[in-house]
């Protein structure tokens, strides 16, 4: 292939084209894959509050049963005490 003045090579249009796209689509590529991070790291988080408010309300409801228990057992060993 004969070489142009200037001893540069032209490259074929497909590879003008693969290079168009691969600029077009690398970006965006970056992009979204960052965005994915993101809203997955925020999904994480939002579950792991979820949870845990969960948890508290199971850990408060327990309390009060065990409350209301210990309560009838006291009342129940006071009246049937000599």
């Amino acid at each position: 292939m004969p070489q142009p003045a200037g001893g540069r090579r032209r490259l074929a249009l497909g590879s003008h084209l693969a290079a168009l796209v691969a600029c077009a689509v690398i970006p965006m590529l970056v992009f979204s894959t960052a965005l994915v991070l993101r809203l997955s790291a925020e999904e994480r988080r939002q579950v792991e509050r979820s949870m845990l408010d969960v948890s508290r309300a199971l850990a408060a409801a327990l309390d009060r049963e065990l409350l209301v228990t210990v309560g009838s057992v006291t009342s129940s060993a006071t009246r049937s005490a000599p």
